[in-house]
């Protein structure tokens, strides 16, 4: 994929789930859609000066310091809501095992007992999967 898109733990060369790799970069589709801009052109270390800033500080900070390049130079703070924050840095989480999902059934013990996020149990999001059409419905 992409180099903006892939998941950081792409290049540890240790054992990955691809789940979680793909939700980190559904994350990244999200932010993109909405900044019109990729929040980092790299996830590698040492290859972007955006990535290392997020690693270094953290996303919620990035969003206070990093302006709109399609816009009339707000702040990514200024732009997008709280609960749009909050969906997009659990997608992003650079942490796998702390990292948000998105309604996979693999993922619904842990989404239970508390050790994973949904973004679909985050106040910005619930409720909003009742209004998804149901499989085998009309």
């Amino acid at each position: 994929g992409k180099a903006s898109y892939q998941a950081p733990e792409m290049h540890t060369g240790g054992d990955m789930d691809t789940f979680l790799s793909d939700i980190f970069a559904l994350g990244v589709v999200i932010f993109a859609m909405a900044a019109q801009d990729y929040p980092w052109t790299c996830t590698k270390r040492g290859k972007c000066q955006l990535f290392e800033y997020v690693h270094s500080f953290g996303l919620r900070r990035f969003f206070d310091k990093r302006r709109l390049r399609k816009g009339n130079g707000e702040y990514l703070v200024d732009v997008f809501t709280p609960g749009f924050i909050e969906v997009i840095d659990t997608m992003l989480n650079f942490q796998p095992k702390q990292r948000g999902c998105v309604g996979e059934v693999t993922f619904q013990d842990d989404v239970r007992r508390k050790r994973r996020p949904s973004v679909w149990d985050l106040p910005h999001l619930k409720g909003a999967d009742a209004a998804l059409p149901k499989p085998g419905g009309d």
